[in-house]
């Protein structure tokens, strides 16, 4: 279990509530784990918005968004 993982308490498949508060989305995008923070403020909403961001960040191409404008140019 990383450190990170420590500060964090699971309440539901891929969403995580920090200690102090606040709802965290975690997953797995490209075989990398990515944790994004949630507007939630209730677990069922935390569910749903989670999913959706999940989803979201499935869609965007990694590759591009690491070039910088330059390398586009």
């Amino acid at each position: 279990m990383s450190s990170q993982e420590k500060r964090f308490v699971r309440v539901a498949e891929g969403v995580y509530r920090y200690r102090t508060g606040g709802f965290y989305a975690r997953g797995s995008i490209n075989g990398k784990p990515t944790w994004q923070k949630l507007k939630a403020t209730d677990l069922k909403t935390a569910k749903r918005e989670a999913g959706d961001t999940m989803r979201s960040l499935e869609r965007l191409d990694k590759e591009a968004l690491r070039k910088t404008l330059c390398q586009f140019c």
